[in-house]
């Protein structure tokens, strides 16, 4: 549905091949993939093992990533960027949340410091 290499897809193919993923990160040989037999296929999907695995852990560094920085900036996003960074992370498109949060913030921040800006003269005049 998104692709090949999608994160779901990418867990399919290890849930599909967990022993040699598993003699891999022992570091047993792995028939198929290690050796000289040229043959053999050297790739699952058409991606290393170590590439299959990296993908996995960047992308779950990402989600946990996507979490903890709109929780953080949460009290300064607007309301339409909450709900669009929530279903993002739901879905699994956190690099859309991030990216949202951020412009999001940047906008929130640049109108509060226009306002403070103005607000400032009033009340240092008057007392």
């Amino acid at each position: 549905m998104f692709g090949k290499y999608s994160f779901h897809n990418l867990v399919k193919i290890y849930n599909d091949n967990k022993p040699l993923f598993d003699a891999y990160l022992d570091g047993h040989s792995v028939e198929g993939i290690d050796g000289d037999d040229s043959d053999t296929p050297k790739t699952i999907a058409g991606m290393s093992l170590f590439l299959i695995i990296t993908l996995i852990i960047g992308h779950i560094v990402f989600w946990v990533f996507a979490i903890w920085f709109t929780r953080s900036n949460w009290d300064n996003i607007p309301d339409w960027v909450r709900i669009i960074s929530v279903f993002c992370i739901i879905f699994n498109f956190p690099i859309i949340s991030i990216i949202l949060v951020y412009v999001g913030r940047t906008k929130k921040d640049q109108n509060f410091a226009e306002l403070r800006s103005q607000c400032s003269g009033n009340y240092t005049n008057g007392w």
